[in-house]
């Protein structure tokens, strides 16, 4: 009885020390399928109007933002935008998933390689983007194509060339 006993609770040890160490690498971690994303404006070196062909002077940080619409479909609660951050000289290209707001997105939530960048009001709602209304929040929208990488958290930021890799 003693020995049934000792191999009962050797195996619950060990499936316990299993799924902790596996609880820990997936809470920190994008798994080799995943993708997440965190986009930044590169503020310096882009002239906003020119880049989104708008009047000069149009685009008003205090007035207006710019929302990605990721490549995504996801169904239920995942956000399928995010705002373009600002924040260039801020970015840690070794904070986990664990450590921020980042989101993870399946293989099967993944669709395509289009990023559309949208500037609108800043008081509007980026739900408002789906619904016939939502064209009248709008000053201007750009698709840029870029193949993101999975695995890991995608940092890419929006300059004069494009969407570029920040961490490699």
């Amino acid at each position: 009885m003693k020995k049934v006993l000792g191999v009962i609770i050797g195996i619950v040890a060990i499936i316990w020390i299993a799924l902790k160490i596996f609880g820990k690498y997936d809470s920190n971690a994008v798994l080799y399928n995943q993708a997440s994303f965190e986009i930044y404006l590169d503020t310096k070196n882009l002239d906003i109007n020119e880049y989104f062909g708008m009047i000069k002077d149009t685009f008003d940080i205090q007035k207006h933002k710019i929302v990605c619409l990721l490549p995504v479909e996801v169904q239920g609660f995942k956000p399928t935008s995010t705002l373009v951050r600002n924040d260039l000289n801020n970015i840690d290209c070794n904070a986990t998933i664990k450590n921020s707001r980042i989101i993870d997105y399946e293989p099967y939530e993944l669709k395509g390689s289009t990023f559309t960048f949208i500037i609108m009001n800043k008081n509007a709602s980026t739900q408002a983007l789906n619904l016939p209304l939502g064209g009248a929040v709008i000053l201007s929208k750009k698709r840029i194509n870029h193949n993101y990488s999975k695995g890991k958290i995608n940092r890419l930021v929006l300059s004069e060339y494009g969407l570029n890799e920040h961490c490699k």
